[in-house]
């Protein structure tokens, strides 16, 4: 949003060595500070800490969602999976970021494509 309206972007002082600058890499390294709540069923919620203090981490984001339901006994309906996989892949990310959101850092991507198998 900042680069879209050509505004200047904030190093922050999160009490590392060096300020940490929004760019994928920092923002991915913050997103990967937060926790999950659930570890049970389908549920993937996090919970982000804005205060991490990771190196290169920068702690300002948030993640947008998605919920992907079905009716129980559901035979046929839209679904979702395919899309989510999609936006999940390395090309999906790629593409996120082309259009000015940040990427999700591997491990995140692969607990995430977990979740959704079930």
């Amino acid at each position: 949003m900042a680069q879209a309206n050509k505004l200047p972007l904030a190093h922050l002082d999160t009490g590392g060595e060096d300020p940490a600058f929004p760019d994928s890499e920092s923002l991915a390294k913050g997103a990967e500070q937060a926790r999950r709540l659930s570890t049970s069923g389908k549920d993937f919620t996090l919970e982000v800490d804005q205060g991490v203090r990771a190196p290169g981490a920068y702690p300002v984001f948030r993640f947008g969602y998605a919920v992907a339901c079905a009716p129980p006994n559901a035979t046929e309906g839209p679904n979702a999976l395919p899309f989510l996989r999609c936006a999940l892949s390395g090309e999906g990310q790629l593409a996120a970021e082309r259009n000015g959101h940040g990427r999700l850092a591997l491990k995140l991507r692969g607990d995430i494509l977990k979740t959704l198998r079930g």
